[in-house]
């Protein structure tokens, strides 16, 4: 497993291999980070730094309580709060539309009767097994301004959100000479002579989508989410919360999270075990911006966490969906492990929706913690330990001086504590060699050549997509009929995030793909994966890059391994120079992933809209402060022992990687 990610050598020879269990739960594995000031973030006494330009339209420093309650109450007081009971309507400030008149509104409350009439009806249907909708259609005249079109249609959604409108052209056959008419983005026929003029009626029905989603999560939700769609870009944050009917079939799930998608792509929907989390930024979720940009930005919040069982992804769509910001403007210092407990510092754009009250220092004395937990795992969570704000800058990449590791091995065999201790002291005078660990490619790794990075990098689109499905290899075979996220598992996030895309493709811009179309690759089915790769959030682009230019460097790293290697080696990209005798090797690594040359790869400033500059990264690195305590196994044999070391690593050194030499053995972890 670990040959597919490159790393093949040792640095200290190994004489006897052991093996050892790792990660039986989060709290084998705790990683604080130390700042660039060299203080551990898991110390008592840690403080985060105060903003050093201190301004009047935010405070500095604020507790969690104070900031965090204000963020919530923001969240949840401007569209109604929590909304699980229908009988709750929420009240929204909307103006009424002139020509949306009491006598049509009238006529249509007579003929469709009135929004809680229809919701009645619409449940009665779907309890009886029957989502087929009664149809109705009325007519409610001729429109031939457009503006005045547009004006009703605006009404109409936010009077009467049961109902649907929509424009229809007719016109009366007749003979005479043909004219093409134009009516915005749309051409039309029309004839000369008096009947040839074309007329533009209203026809209202009912909106059997607004409807699903009154029945499904109650009619106050419902009317929630159209009250703050039609207030962005101005609106608030949104958060909501409702319970989701637990006899709901999977085709009525389906349907709902279609809905959602369609109507509401500025809102993120999350159900689980019956619960569901609604929550929305007036700037978008899938735009990569560290700030946003359609409310004001007074600077940025900084906070300390503590994270149990998450990956950074999940980090990041926790304190996005909590602060309401888009996932890329949530910042870290490094990635940490997932199978863990890390303290590390992270910051969130300050708007001034988000302000909070001005104190003098930040710190946790006297507060609980807020903890933001994964919906489908409750012992998967981060808590919000301090805040500190505002600051001019958000916490950067590598903004940190390394990582402090405390690491319990359970049941060590085939060496002695003995072997163990010295191997780490060791490791600590020579080093070992500074691979990319396990944690920066994909589990599902089989071998180095089939990366989903490598195929990015160049230019083969199906054959990334096959891999980033290679956790259920059957579904690649079935498309397009079964390109849906439904038929992925939950845990395959990556998986499921790039048939979204296709499936979202399929349906809107390549309705013509076909079975075929994927099984000789064609022309049109490369160009469908392409798109959806690109449509993928940058987040995910730039972990896979990432990925691929971590893999380059530990074949090379592999490759050079000897009395000779380099002090460095370069993390291939744009701004780095390759040259001497380092260079045949990067050639003959590039060659044999099939991306060209070395100066065909610099050539790639962007790939898929992800930047690609370079770096020379050390070749070998040694811990600091190495320490190594041994517990006996009760009821075990003399020759099993748990073991915990505690050592510190710079900034971008896998703890994996060093456990890996320690104990002389290839395990993925």
């Amino acid at each position: 497993m670990l040959q597919a990610c490159g790393v093949e050598k040792f640095h200290v020879p190994v004489e006897r291999v052991a093996v050892a269990r790792l990660k039986d739960c989060p709290e084998d594995f705790i990683v604080a980070e130390v700042d660039p000031a060299g203080e551990a973030t898991d110390a008592q006494t840690y403080k985060l730094p105060i903003p050093r330009t201190p301004t009047n339209s935010c405070g500095e420093v604020g507790s969690v309580q104070t900031v965090l309650s204000t963020a919530t109450e923001l969240n949840r007081g401007q569209c109604g709060g929590s909304a699980g009971d229908s009988e709750k309507h929420i009240n929204v400030a909307l103006p009424m539309d002139d020509s949306l008149n009491e006598s049509l509104l009238e006529t249509l409350l007579e003929v469709f009767g009135s929004k809680r009439e229809a919701v009645a009806q619409y449940s009665s249907c779907a309890a009886a097994g029957n989502l087929l909708f009664p149809t109705k259609e009325h007519d409610i005249g001729v429109f031939n301004e457009r503006a005045e079109r547009e004006q009703l249609h605006r009404a109409m959604k936010v009077s009467v959100p049961h109902l649907r409108s929509e424009t229809r052209r007719h016109r009366e056959a007749t003979a005479g000479p043909v004219n093409i008419a134009l009516d915005g983005d749309s051409a039309h026929i029309c004839r000369d002579g008096d009947g040839g003029a074309i007329d533009y009626h209203i026809i209202v029905s009912y909106d059997c989508e607004f409807l699903l989603l009154s029945h499904l999560l109650g009619e106050s939700v419902a009317d929630a989410l159209v009250a703050w769609n039609a207030s962005v870009p101005q609106g608030p944050p949104l958060h909501l919360t409702a319970k989701f009917p637990v006899t709901a079939s999977k085709e009525v799930r389906r349907s709902f999270h279609e809905v959602m998608s369609k109507r509401y792509p500025r809102i993120t929907c999350r159900v689980s075990n019956g619960q569901v989390v609604i929550r929305g930024s007036s700037s978008g979720f899938g735009k990569r911006q560290r700030v946003d940009g359609n409310r004001e930005t007074v600077g940025f919040t900084h906070l300390l966490i503590r994270k149990r069982n998450l990956d950074i992804m999940e980090l990041r769509m926790l304190l996005a969906e909590h602060f309401c910001v888009p996932i890329d403007a949530v910042c870290t210092a490094g990635m940490k492990d997932k199978c863990a407990v890390t303290y590390q510092r992270c910051s969130v754009p300050c708007t001034r929706q988000l302000r909070h009250p001005r104190e003098e220092e930040s710190g946790i004395d006297g507060d609980v913690p807020l903890r933001l937990t994964w919906t489908d795992d409750l012992s998967s969570y981060v808590e919000i330990l301090q805040t500190s704000g505002p600051h001019s800058a958000p916490v950067g990449i590598g903004e940190l001086k390394g990582n402090m590791f405390h690491i319990r091995l359970r049941d060590v065999r085939g060496i002695t504590p003995s072997e163990l201790m010295q191997r780490s002291c060791r490791l600590e005078k020579e080093g070992f060699l500074n691979y990319f660990g396990q944690q920066r490619f994909s589990e599902h790794a089989e071998c180095f050549m089939d990366h989903i990075g490598v195929h990015i990098l160049g230019g083969r689109w199906p054959e990334a997509v096959r891999c980033l499905l290679r956790g259920a290899p059957e579904l690649y075979d079935l498309f397009p009929t079964h390109m849906e996220p439904r038929y992925v598992p939950a845990k395959l996030r990556d998986a499921r995030c790039i048939v979204q895309a296709l499936n979202r493709l399929h349906r809107t811009r390549y309705t013509t793909l076909t079975r075929a179309d994927v099984t000789e690759c064609t022309q049109l089915w490369r160009d469908v994966c392409r798109d959806a790769l690109q449509a993928v959030p940058y987040a995910f682009r730039v972990l896979w890059l990432c990925g691929a230019q971590s893999l380059i460097f530990n074949r090379l790293l592999s490759m050079l391994h000897g009395p000779q290697l380099p002090v460095t080696l370069p993390l291939l990209g744009y701004n780095v120079s390759v040259e001497g005798g380092v260079r045949s090797a990067v050639d003959k690594v590039l060659m044999e992933l099939n991306l060209g040359t070395v100066d065909e790869f610099a050539q790639r400033k962007k790939v898929l809209g992800v930047g690609m500059p370079g770096a020379l990264r050390a070749t070998v690195v040694r811990p600091v402060g190495c320490s190594v305590s041994f517990t006996t196994v009760e009821g075990g044999s003399s020759d099993v022992f748990d073991a915990t070391l505690s050592f510190f690593l710079p900034s971008s050194s896998y703890a994996t990687i060093f456990l890996r030499e320690v104990l002389g053995c290839d395990t993925w972890w």
